[in-house]
């Protein structure tokens, strides 16, 4: 009897561990089947970096004389000028800049008219700018955020269930120029991480990615 009542037992184990063995291949296949599915949801991004390039743009305003000697200049902020282009000194064509501050509408500056001009005439003033910059990209890679900030996508790699994950971050960053017309632009911020360049779907911060 005590037989028996063993083999009983031992069946009962043999068949407590078989429904175990059952769940934990039915979970894993389950938890597998999840994975795999979210992956194949993940866009597919094209990575890289911006690479060194020259910036050239310009733009065309009107200068108002004051006396014969001087003329004030506006230009609007919409032109997404950097200050640094009217300093003090800066060779804007007509004359050179002998003052400057920044305001709410744009970059306000007063020339040193290289020749005599009649009060109140409006003088065009040709804005050209050509730099080089470290990290040139095209224009199509830069959005505009939720905040209304020039912004970028970088990928993150991190530690995952199966192995190296990646994820979207949106990046605010400073850019020059961003007028319409310009085809690239330069990111002044260093930037650690690639940056999305292509993708098949459209990209939000924090979603995962496959990284071609």
């Amino acid at each position: 009897m005590k037989k028996d009542k063993g083999d009983k037992m031992s069946f009962s184990k043999k068949l407590g561990l078989l429904l175990l063995s059952g769940w934990v291949l039915w979970l894993a296949g389950v938890t597998a089947g999840a994975l795999l599915h979210e992956r194949k949801m993940m866009p597919e991004v094209e990575t890289g970096y911006p690479q060194a390039g020259t910036i050239v743009y310009n733009c065309r305003v009107e200068a108002e004389v004051l006396n014969k000697e001087e003329a004030s200049l506006m230009v609007p902020h919409t032109f997404h000028l950097h200050s640094r282009l009217f300093q003090e000194g800066t060779d804007l064509g007509i004359g050179t800049v002998t003052s400057y501050e920044m305001g709410g509408d744009g970059h306000y500056m007063t020339l040193r008219l290289k020749e005599d001009g009649t009060e109140g005439e409006r003088l065009p003033v040709e804005i050209n700018y050509v730099h080089d910059y470290d990290q040139v990209v095209d224009k199509e890679h830069i959005h505009i955020s939720n905040m209304g900030m020039p912004s970028v996508f970088v990928v993150d790699e991190e530690d995952g269930a199966w192995g190296k994950e990646y994820r979207l971050r949106e990046m605010d960053v400073i850019c020059f120029p961003v007028d319409i017309s310009t085809e690239q632009v330069a990111i002044l911020d260093e930037l650690a991480q690639p940056i999305v360049l292509k993708s098949s779907k459209e990209l939000k911060s924090g979603m995962k990615v496959k990284v071609e």
